[in-house]
């Protein structure tokens, strides 16, 4: 993929874009396999231009029209979309990348799965089971214990920045995409929680509602200051996520509160 298509002027994004539509419909899996190679040349390009501050990237929708395109018109079928969908989350939740650009690729990554014309509940259900699985271990933990045990860092370390700016952003977006979608696709995910997500599942084979292809951008701009602002804890970051949110695993919470560190379960 190229990275000009996200990390360019309008008028860049324009001329890649004809070259990335004749190599997807070439090819379509192209789509997946490079999707996240190009979105971390991406980031790392425009924080070399000095972009990025706030939700500034996030909101340019221009920057995403190209492979929103693409996804329409060249991954037919359950199994590419699929496939695509896993590429763009395991990115998503990955900290490979360099600090200074790895808020810039979650504004990429957030603005373009906000934006994609998702049409089957399947598609939805793929990122939100995904969105499920990550909090689960890496935010879960950290948010069942109590004050004493927050306070001892070293034993009780919070997730790291990245990771916590990557929880609360995919929290809130899938909240905002649960509450169109209605509490019996809430009820049909939450079943799925805590095992492999089956999309042979005839359960997730409906469109999604005229609701959902209608709906406003999910709003991200404060949450994205808040993430960029130097006074903004990581605690702090977290306490947008409520612990009883309909997006935590309550199983796998629960279990969470048996997890210690071996040295607070030998006493020492």
């Amino acid at each position: 993929m190229r990275s000009s298509l996200v990390s360019g002027t309008k008028a860049a994004a324009r001329h890649a874009r004809q070259l990335l539509l004749r190599l997807v419909e070439s090819g379509p899996p192209l789509l997946a396999q490079r999707c996240g190679a190009g979105l971390r040349a991406a980031a790392h390009q425009l924080g070399q231009m000095g972009l990025g501050e706030d939700d500034e990237v996030y909101s340019q929708t221009w920057r995403f029209g190209p492979l929103c395109e693409a996804y329409a018109e060249f991954l037919e079928g359950k199994h590419p979309r699929d496939q695509f969908l896993c590429s763009l989350v395991s990115e998503a939740f990955s900290e490979a990348t360099a600090s200074g650009s790895s808020m810039l690729r979650l504004q990429l990554i957030a603005g373009l799965l906000a934006r994609l014309p998702l049409s089957k509940e399947a598609e939805l259900a793929r990122i939100v089971h995904s969105v499920v699985q990550f909090l689960t271990l890496k935010v879960a933990p950290y948010l069942t214990l109590d004050d004493q045990e927050k306070a001892d860092k070293e034993n009780f370390p919070p997730p790291s920045r990245v990771t916590c700016a990557t929880a609360v952003v995919f929290h809130k977006l899938c909240t905002h995409w649960l509450d169109l979608v209605g509490a019996d696709f809430t009820k049909q995910m939450r079943e799925t929680w805590g095992s492999t997500l089956s999309l042979s599942n005839t359960d997730f084979d409906q469109a999604l509602p005229i609701a959902f292809s209608r709906q406003n951008l999910p709003d991200l701009a404060g949450l994205f200051q808040k993430i960029d602002s130097a006074g903004a804890t990581d605690e702090a970051l977290l306490a947008e996520i409520e612990t009883d949110s309909p997006l935590l695993n309550s199983k796998a919470t629960a279990r969470a509160l048996a997890i210690k560190p071996c040295s607070q379960r030998s006493g020492k």
